[in-house]
Protein backbone atom coordinates (compact mmCIF):
# COMPACT_ATOMS: atom_id res chain seq x y z
CA UNK A 1 0.00 0.00 0.00
CA UNK A 2 2.70 2.49 1.00
CA UNK A 3 5.37 3.29 -1.52
CA UNK A 4 8.82 2.78 0.01
CA UNK A 5 12.27 3.51 -1.24
CA UNK A 6 15.45 1.73 -0.18
CA UNK A 7 18.50 3.80 0.68
CA UNK A 8 21.79 2.04 1.23
CA UNK A 9 23.90 3.26 4.15
CA UNK A 10 26.90 1.16 3.41
CA UNK A 11 28.07 -0.98 0.54
CA UNK A 12 26.96 -4.32 1.92
CA UNK A 13 23.54 -5.49 0.69
CA UNK A 14 22.51 -6.78 4.15
CA UNK A 15 22.40 -3.32 5.83
CA UNK A 16 19.77 -1.42 3.81
CA UNK A 17 17.07 0.74 5.54
CA UNK A 18 13.53 1.27 4.25
CA UNK A 19 12.61 5.01 4.34
CA UNK A 20 9.06 6.13 3.59
CA UNK A 21 8.69 9.15 1.28
CA UNK A 22 6.83 12.41 1.96
CA UNK A 23 4.22 11.46 -0.62
CA UNK A 24 3.47 8.25 1.23
CA UNK A 25 2.97 10.14 4.52
CA UNK A 26 0.71 12.70 2.85
CA UNK A 27 -1.44 10.07 1.15
CA UNK A 28 -1.74 8.14 4.41
CA UNK A 29 -2.78 11.28 6.37
CA UNK A 30 -5.32 12.31 3.73
CA UNK A 31 -6.66 8.78 3.51
CA UNK A 32 -7.09 8.58 7.28
CA UNK A 33 -8.78 12.00 7.32
CA UNK A 34 -11.22 11.06 4.58
CA UNK A 35 -12.00 7.77 6.30
CA UNK A 36 -12.64 9.56 9.62
CA UNK A 37 -14.89 12.15 7.94
CA UNK A 38 -16.88 9.53 6.05
CA UNK A 39 -17.37 7.45 9.19
CA UNK A 40 -19.33 10.30 10.85
CA UNK A 41 -19.97 12.83 8.06
CA UNK A 42 -23.22 14.22 9.53
CA UNK A 43 -21.52 15.38 12.71
CA UNK A 44 -18.55 16.89 10.87
CA UNK A 45 -20.85 18.65 8.39
CA UNK A 46 -22.70 20.35 11.25
CA UNK A 47 -19.55 22.09 12.56
CA UNK A 48 -19.59 25.00 10.04
CA UNK A 49 -23.37 25.38 10.41
CA UNK A 50 -23.16 25.60 14.20
CA UNK A 51 -20.15 27.93 14.05
CA UNK A 52 -22.00 30.24 11.63
CA UNK A 53 -25.05 30.35 13.91
CA UNK A 54 -22.95 31.10 16.99
CA UNK A 55 -21.09 33.87 15.13
CA UNK A 56 -24.32 35.39 13.85
CA UNK A 57 -26.00 35.22 17.28
CA UNK A 58 -23.11 36.86 19.13
CA UNK A 59 -22.99 39.70 16.58
CA UNK A 60 -26.77 40.15 16.78
CA UNK A 61 -26.65 40.22 20.59
CA UNK A 62 -23.75 42.70 20.60
CA UNK A 63 -25.59 45.13 18.34
CA UNK A 64 -28.73 44.84 20.47
CA UNK A 65 -26.71 45.51 23.63
CA UNK A 66 -25.18 48.63 22.10
CA UNK A 67 -28.57 50.27 21.50
CA UNK A 68 -31.13 48.58 23.79
CA UNK A 69 -32.71 48.96 26.30
CA UNK A 70 -33.04 52.72 26.07
CA UNK A 71 -34.03 53.08 29.75
CA UNK A 72 -32.02 51.31 32.46
CA UNK A 73 -33.56 47.99 33.51
CA UNK A 74 -32.66 46.06 36.60
CA UNK A 75 -32.50 46.20 40.36
CA UNK A 76 -31.27 49.68 41.37
CA UNK A 77 -28.92 48.53 44.14
CA UNK A 78 -25.82 50.18 42.68
CA UNK A 79 -25.58 52.14 39.45
CA UNK A 80 -23.24 54.84 38.19
CA UNK A 81 -25.03 57.38 35.97
CA UNK A 82 -23.67 57.31 32.44
CA UNK A 83 -22.45 53.72 32.69
CA UNK A 84 -24.46 50.93 31.02
CA UNK A 85 -23.79 48.23 33.61
CA UNK A 86 -25.24 48.36 37.10
CA UNK A 87 -24.95 45.84 39.93
CA UNK A 88 -27.92 43.89 38.55
CA UNK A 89 -29.13 45.55 35.37
CA UNK A 90 -28.30 46.98 31.97
CA UNK A 91 -28.87 49.95 29.71
CA UNK A 92 -27.70 50.16 26.10
CA UNK A 93 -24.22 51.64 25.72
CA UNK A 94 -25.29 54.46 23.40
CA UNK A 95 -28.35 55.52 25.48
CA UNK A 96 -26.29 55.39 28.69
CA UNK A 97 -23.61 57.65 27.25
CA UNK A 98 -25.81 60.15 25.34
CA UNK A 99 -24.98 63.05 27.66
CA UNK A 100 -21.24 62.48 27.39
CA UNK A 101 -21.40 61.91 23.63
CA UNK A 102 -23.56 64.99 22.97
CA UNK A 103 -21.30 67.14 25.17
CA UNK A 104 -18.26 65.96 23.21
CA UNK A 105 -20.04 66.61 19.91
CA UNK A 106 -21.01 70.15 20.94
CA UNK A 107 -17.48 70.92 22.12
CA UNK A 108 -15.91 69.66 18.91
CA UNK A 109 -18.47 71.50 16.78
CA UNK A 110 -18.01 74.82 18.59
CA UNK A 111 -14.25 74.68 19.01
CA UNK A 112 -13.08 73.10 15.78
CA UNK A 113 -15.84 73.37 13.18
CA UNK A 114 -17.86 76.52 13.90
CA UNK A 115 -17.54 79.61 16.03
CA UNK A 116 -20.42 80.94 18.13
CA UNK A 117 -20.70 83.95 15.84
CA UNK A 118 -21.21 81.68 12.81
CA UNK A 119 -23.95 79.77 14.63
CA UNK A 120 -25.78 82.99 15.58
CA UNK A 121 -25.48 84.37 12.04
CA UNK A 122 -27.01 81.18 10.61
CA UNK A 123 -30.10 81.36 12.86
CA UNK A 124 -33.29 82.71 11.32
CA UNK A 125 -34.84 85.29 13.69
CA UNK A 126 -38.46 84.41 12.82
CA UNK A 127 -37.92 80.71 13.55
CA UNK A 128 -36.15 81.45 16.85
CA UNK A 129 -38.97 83.80 17.86
CA UNK A 130 -41.61 81.17 17.05
CA UNK A 131 -39.79 78.63 19.19
CA UNK A 132 -39.08 80.90 22.19
CA UNK A 133 -42.29 83.03 22.28
CA UNK A 134 -44.53 80.44 24.00
CA UNK A 135 -41.94 79.98 26.79
CA UNK A 136 -40.91 83.63 27.11
CA UNK A 137 -43.71 84.79 29.42
CA UNK A 138 -43.13 81.91 31.84
CA UNK A 139 -39.41 82.76 31.91
CA UNK A 140 -39.84 86.54 32.23
CA UNK A 141 -42.50 86.65 35.00
CA UNK A 142 -40.21 85.39 37.84
CA UNK A 143 -37.50 87.86 36.82
CA UNK A 144 -39.92 90.81 36.75
CA UNK A 145 -41.45 89.70 40.08
CA UNK A 146 -37.97 89.67 41.67
CA UNK A 147 -37.15 93.13 40.28
CA UNK A 148 -40.50 94.79 41.03
CA UNK A 149 -42.31 92.82 43.77
CA UNK A 150 -46.09 92.99 43.83
CA UNK A 151 -46.53 94.79 40.48
CA UNK A 152 -47.75 91.79 38.44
Amino acid sequence: DIERRTVALDLSPSSSVVVPTVASYASRIIGDGVATFLSNWRMYSLIPVIAAFVGWFTNYLAVKMIFYPIQWRGVPLYRVEGEPLGFIGWQGIVPAKTAKMSDSMINVTLTELLSMEEVILRLQPETVADILLPEASAMIEPVVEDMVPGKL
